[in-house]
């Protein structure tokens, strides 16, 4: 038996079954559940402390694996507003790693504003890149493992799909095989 977590917009669905495998020590190697967020399914460590999904029109799923503020969390959230006006998500994100490889400004001028914005944000200083598969595009944003300052080991990975929705997932204990992993049942 695995583990199911849902999020939808109007439910939040959570079926578990079988044994908890996991604690808030060695969360990377912890056996994987399921949980799926605006239709994607990923595979992230079992066991969190505490479920949330705040409703109130928020596409949000908040997992949580210690009781330290504010750490050891995944979140999956629906990007309404990525890139902006005249800039597609996917031109956006690929202008960004793009720009982040080559040190580079950005060519497209309906995405200038967003991607220098975006750079500051999420690429500086991390590990950039994407993961490609048959349907999705999944851009990630890593903060180096090393890094001292808990509160700003946040990491990212957007996923895209053809209709231009985005889907950002969020961790600050995730490394890159970790978030690899979350995403697998999609890549090559």
């Amino acid at each position: 038996m695995g583990k199911t977590l849902m999020a939808g917009c109007w439910a939040l669905m959570l079926w578990l079954g079988g044994q908890a495998a996991a604690s808030p020590v060695g969360l990377s190697v912890a056996l994987p559940m399921q949980v799926i967020h605006d239709g994607l399914r990923f595979r992230v460590p079992a066991g969190p402390l505490y479920v949330a999904h705040p409703g109130g029109g928020a596409e949000m799923l908040i997992l949580k694996y210690s009781h330290v503020k504010g750490a050891d969390y995944i979140t999956f959230a629906n990007e309404l507003t990525v890139g902006g006006a005249g800039c597609a998500p996917e031109a956006l994100f690929q202008q960004v790693i793009k720009a982040a490889d080559t040190d580079t400004a950005t060519a497209n001028a309906g995405c200038d504003e967003a991607v220098a914005v975006f750079q500051t944000m999420f690429a500086r200083g991390r590990d950039v890149g994407v993961w490609a598969g048959d349907t999705h595009r999944f851009y990630y944003f890593l903060q180096p493992p090393a890094f001292i300052f808990r509160d700003a080991r946040r990491s990212f990975v957007f996923i895209t799909a053809g209709d231009g929705s985005v889907v950002k997932m969020e961790s600050d204990f995730l490394d890159k095989p970790g978030f690899r992993r979350a995403v697998s049942g999609y890549l090559p």
